[in-house]
């Protein structure tokens, strides 16, 4: 990343993210104006399909691999998981 990072207050994420419940943050920052980093390669990205919490915690999004990759394009890609 080339910088230091570090977790985000839940206060900054109520902020940020004020039209979702807490802890329902959509994976799709970038809507959001927040800086977006995923793993294309990772196991995330090799799905048929994706879900993902729509904003609370009783509906979900469903997209396929192909529009979850097209929804991430704007992210950064970097690899900074592995599967255990």
């Amino acid at each position: 990343l080339g910088q230091e990072v570090a977790m985000v207050s839940e206060a900054t994420l109520e902020e940020i993210f004020s039209d979702c419940e807490l802890g329902a943050v959509p994976p799709i920052g970038m809507a959001y104006g927040v800086k977006t980093m995923w793993d294309p390669k990772s196991s995330l990205g090799k799905l048929d399909e994706v879900f993902f919490e729509a904003g609370d915690h009783l509906s979900l999004v469903r997209v396929s691999g192909v529009q979850f990759h097209e929804l991430m394009a704007p992210a950064e890609r970097g690899k900074f998981s592995h599967h255990f």
